[in-house]
Order: C-alpha cells, then structure tokens, then sequence
C-alpha cells in the first residue's frame, strides 16, 4: 500500500473509527482556517476542548451546507464534561456521522500522514524529528466546491551521515459530494554548506520514493 493511498483509505472511513477524538484537539491549535470573511486562529483559546468547539462552530459557518450550530456556548455546556473532557460520540450522533463537516475534519489526524512518515524513518534508521512549529494544518473553504485540508509537516533528517530539511505537503482536496483526491508531495529540501551535489541526489531520490 502506498502512501498516498494509505491516506486515501484513512479518508474512506467513519469519523468514529479514525483517532480524531484524539488528535484533534492535540492538533486544533495547529490549525489555521481559510475562509473568505478572514483567517482564523486556535492558539489563544483557553483549553483544548474549547479549541475544538471553537473551530467546529466557525467551520461550519462557512461550509456551504452549513448544519447552523448553536452559539459556542451552548456547545460547550452540551458537550464539554468536568476534566476538559469532549464527549465526541454525542458530538458525531447529533451532527451525523456523514456530516459534510466531518467529512473535512475527520482528516484532522496523524494516521493521514503517518504511512509516509513511518516509511521515511525506517529509511532514515528513525533520525527523522519535526523542527519548531514542524507541523501545522491548513483548511481552506474560500471555494465552496472544494474544501482543502493540507498537512504540512516540516522535518530535520540525516541520511548517509547527510543532515537536510524538507516540507511534507498532504492535501486533500473534497467537495460537498464527498468526491475527493489526496496529493502528497516533499519539496522545498535544503541542505547545509558544504554538502556534495552526489549526497545531495540520493537525499533527493529518498524522497522521491517514499510517496510512490
């Protein structure tokens, strides 16, 4: 199974089945969202369940099938518990689980992009990390045929004794019909002063194979 089609049959599955209950609110605060009243931020809101709520409610404002959410606040007091705690099986029963908002959100988690990394770091013998702010998310509703969520993980690699840098780009692209298609690209591959040209081409065709 490929990369890209490993996150292509993560896409294919119930929000319910896929760990976004986990990783959502670890990854809200990650999350920029693109719409055409502004773009908008995670970072300040208080808890992680909050940041959920938050994004949720402005999500769905500007899907073009909106399911018109109540107020942030009445949100919060249905479905956050004592702990910061989010009760998402209710939250997945009240919307719907096929909910065109989950079919955007439910790409919010590591599994999406976790085929490539692994295969990465196994090539790399696991001397592979994340830089600062390595990993950040991108949904982009400014065309209602067509929201994109775009994973970009930007990460510090060494192979052969050759350190480098590279940004992995996953984007998903889906429409109110739930069509879809998935690009995964690396790009943007820098290397330190002094690198040969021949160490940098097998960096190169590292990359290359690993989202074949």
């Amino acid at each position: 199974l490929s990369s890209s089609s490993a996150a292509s049959d993560v896409y294919k599955r119930q929000v319910s089945d896929l760990p976004v209950a986990i990783d959502l609110p670890r990854l809200a605060s990650r999350i920029k969202l693109i719409t055409n009243q502004g773009v908008f931020h995670f970072r300040g809101v208080e808890s992680q369940c909050h940041r959920v709520i938050k994004l949720i409610k402005e999500l769905d404002t500007h899907l073009e099938n909106s399911q018109h959410l109540p107020t942030e606040e009445v949100l919060c007091s249905k479905y956050i518990k004592p702990g910061d705690i989010m009760d998402f099986q209710s939250l997945f029963k009240d919307i719907g689980n096929d909910h065109f908002l989950w079919c955007v959100l439910k790409t919010i988690n590591q599994s999406a992009i976790a085929r490539a990394i692994i295969k990465l770091q196994v090539e790399l013998g696991g001397t592979m990390r994340d830089t600062v702010d390595g990993w950040l998310i991108d949904i982009d509703c400014t065309n209602p045929s067509c929201v994109k969520v775009t994973h970009k993980r930007r990460q510090r690699a060494s192979y052969q004794g050759t350190p480098f840098e590279f940004l992995m780009t996953l984007e998903y692209q889906i429409d109110p019909s739930r069509n879809y298609t998935i690009n995964l690209v690396t790009s943007d591959l820098t290397f330190e002063e002094g690198i040969l040209e021949i160490e940098r081409q097998k960096c190169r065709y590292l990359l290359s194979t690993i989202i074949s």
